[in-house]
């Protein structure tokens, strides 16, 4: 007769093409993913010149090459971050924008921005302040 015995459950490993995240796995050593998704009317991309257009493509390509952290760390007037207070925003702010929502401005174009916010490694972008009237410069 068998005993008793409880089958073990083999350890996870990390895999050549598969791998394990552990739970304290920070989202600013991963590159990010940008989201159109809520792109607001008057600052979507059908606005920009083709110039701007073109840099918006390149900025998003450069930054996807790049880590969170990265991004943190690089000039806010280069490929970094700068953080812009709800307040300052002269648009209609969404509704899924809470209060307690932190607001990011990545550069595409000069000092022309890409205004979003963070969420995990991902960057929903809600408006490309083309024309600088999204906010006081």
């Amino acid at each position: 007769m068998a005993k008793n015995r409880k089958i073990k459950s083999p350890s996870i490993q990390q895999g050549k093409k598969i791998s394990v995240k552990s739970e304290g796995s920070s989202f600013n050593k991963l590159k990010p993913i940008f989201s159109l998704e809520h792109i607001q009317k008057n600052y979507c991309i059908s606005n920009c010149t083709k110039d701007q257009k073109a840099a918006f493509a390149d900025a998003l390509r450069k930054r996807s090459q790049m880590t969170w952290n990265e991004i943190t760390q690089a000039h806010r007037h280069g490929l970094g971050q700068e953080k812009i207070a709800q307040t300052a925003i002269k648009a209609p702010l969404p509704k899924d924008i809470t209060p307690d929502t932190n607001l990011i401005a990545l550069r595409f174009d000069g000092k022309a921005a890409m205004v979003g916010r963070k969420e995990g490694r991902l960057f929903i972008i809600y408006w490309l302040d083309h024309d600088f009237s999204l906010y006081d410069h």
